[in-house]
Formats: structure tokens, C-alpha cells, sequence
């Protein structure tokens, strides 16, 4: 019986080694798990904070596009006015020459007239 004691008393023993291993490995498994859902819950965090990031890019791009294409608008609208301001201005010109030589004709006339006017006179 002491045979059978003694064996059990080892049986009992390695059994308490196996579960002491036992638990020491699940403990070790379940803080990897730990950490693992650590790292897993940071990477969810960073790619929130990333597609937030995005987004609001995204929306940036827009408001710039628009401000963009506002700009242009502009741009070509004052470019329009210009040239229609260059075009008044050309017209205006060879309006004033027109005159000019309208009314050197004219003094011509009247010079002649006067002259025409005297020669009878005399």
C-alpha cells in the first residue's frame, strides 16, 4: 500500500506541476490575447482617425475646387469686361479721328467759302 501512496503522492505532485504549467501557459495565452485586442482596438482607433482625416480632405478639396472655379469665373468675366472696355475705347478712338478729320474738312470748307466770299467782295 505504501507502493501505491507513494505513487500517488507523485501522480498528485506531477499533476500539480502540470496544472501549475498548465495555468502559467493560459495565463500567458490570455495576456497575448489581451494585448492583441489592445493593438487590434489601437488599429480600429488609427484607422477611424484616418478616415476622419480623409473626409474632411476630401471635403477641403471640394470647398478649394469651388473656390477655384469661383475664381476663374471671375477671372474670365473681368477678362470679358476688359476686352469690351478695350473694344469701347478703339471705337472711341477712331470715333475721335473721324471727327478730327471730319472737322478739318469742314474748316477747309469754310475756308474756302470765306475765300470764295472775299474774292466776290472785291
Amino acid at each position: 500500500m505504501k507502493k501505491r501512496e507513494k505513487k500517488q503522492k507523485t501522480l498528485n505532485t506531477e499533476m500539480e506541476e502540470i496544472e501549475k504549467i498548465c495555468n502559467e501557459k493560459i495565463g500567458k495565452l490570455q495576456n497575448n490575447c489581451v494585448q492583441k485586442d489592445l493593438q487590434m482596438k489601437e488599429e480600429e482607433k488609427k484607422q477611424e482617425i484616418l478616415e476622419t482625416e480623409m473626409e474632411e480632405m476630401e471635403e477641403i478639396n471640394k470647398i478649394l475646387n469651388e473656390k477655384i472655379e469661383e475664381l476663374e469665373n471671375d477671372y474670365v468675366q473681368k477678362d470679358l469686361q476688359m476686352k469690351e472696355e478695350e473694344k469701347k475705347q478703339e471705337i472711341l478712338e477712331t470715333e475721335m479721328k473721324e471727327m478730327e478729320e471730319i472737322n478739318k474738312i469742314l474748316n477747309e470748307k469754310i475756308e474756302e467759302l470765306e475765300n470764295d466770299c472775299v474774292q466776290k467782295d472785291l
